[in-house]
């Protein structure tokens, strides 16, 4: 064995050495203060959303599936609210308010108040769109903060007569909101069944959301037909 051979290996003979001491010894206190925090964090989050959760308001909102299942992501119901559709401006908002919703949409747009009536059945309806929180509700509403953007519908043209051409009408302003969540985690066989069930359309399905008095959404479960389905923590 040459003298750097040697030289090399008793290198790192004390390298090993050294970082076999360096882990024997006990954390520094940074360490575990850090580690600490970010298990207090967690936790705090995991509480506030369970709180949000029981004391909000309910909302339940009919939903169509889309995606039902991610394996890299785990089981889940992909979920596309119906009050998400684009719809007309007209009946959503005041006439008063339509110029100055456009131009806080614009672009990429915004956050807005979608206000839901909660008496209509088997799912709330979108009555109203606002750009601030209501002042006042009566019980039979709950307002939720939602996103939202300007878009366009295309209605139908009217059919031809003896041949005539009959240009297409032009678009029509709407407004689409993203209401959610809008992942419903499941193990894979309820995932399947209600993959299943929805898309074979033998059980409607809605959303049970709580709104908690911030306008926040969290998601409680679905509701299949009359069958709740919540998770078994909640």
């Amino acid at each position: 064995m040459t003298e750097a051979s040697r030289a090399a290996r008793s290198a790192g003979s004390l390298s090993m050495s050294a970082l076999k001491e360096f882990l024997k010894q006990p954390p520094p206190q940074a360490l575990l203060t850090a580690a600490a925090f970010l298990v207090l964090m967690i936790g705090a989050i995991a509480v506030r959303h369970e709180l949000l959760l029981r004391s909000g308001r309910e909302l339940i909102l009919a939903v169509r599936p889309v995606d039902p299942r991610e394996i890299l992501m785990g089981h889940y119901v992909q979920l596309a609210y119906v009050a998400g559709d684009p719809r007309q401006l007209e009946g959503l908002i005041d006439p008063d308010d339509g110029p100055r919703l456009r131009e806080a949409l614009a672009g990429d747009g915004g956050t807005v108040w979608a206000v839901f009536d909660v008496r209509t059945s088997p799912a709330a309806e979108l009555v109203s769109i606002m750009l601030s929180a209501p002042s006042t509700l009566d019980e039979g509403r709950i307002a939720m903060k939602v996103s939202a953007m300007m878009t366009e519908i295309y209605p139908d043209a009217a059919p031809a007569k003896d041949g005539e051409e009959i240009a297409p009408p032009p678009p029509i302003p709407a407004i689409a909101i993203r209401v959610g969540p809008d992942r419903y985690y499941a193990d894979q066989k309820e995932a399947e069944a209600l993959e299943a069930a929805l898309r074979s359309g033998d059980r409607s399905l809605s959303a049970i959301l709580s709104i908690s008095a911030g306008g926040e959404a969290s998601l409680r479960g679905l509701k299949a037909d009359q069958e709740r389905i919540l998770p078994g923590w909640f």
